[in-house]
């Protein structure tokens, strides 16, 4: 079963490969006025998590893409993310 909150998605979405291997460590650069190069690394909180539909399955309803682009547009709120045996607190 995968369940976005009360959202109900087809159970043959997978997990793209970027999120299996998902590090959570980032780097930014800058230069500084005399030229040299500073690197800034940190880890992200949280974790990016993308599901994917294969060519001829995993099919979204138009309602189902309705209602992700709502979630995806409320501000400061958090959603239950039921993947198979794994659950997660997803943004």
């Amino acid at each position: 079963m995968i369940k976005l909150g009360d959202l109900t998605l087809p159970d043959d979405l997978t997990l793209d490969n970027d999120t299996l291997t998902w590090t959570g460590l980032y780097t930014a650069t800058e230069q500084t006025l005399d030229g040299n190069l500073v690197v800034f690394e940190s880890y992200a909180t949280g974790r990016p998590v993308t599901l994917v539909a294969q060519q001829d399955s995993g099919w979204l309803t138009y309602a189902q893409v309705q209602a992700l682009l709502i979630m995806a547009g409320a501000i400061n709120t958090t959603y239950t993310l039921i993947f198979e045996d794994h659950i997660h607190n997803v943004r």
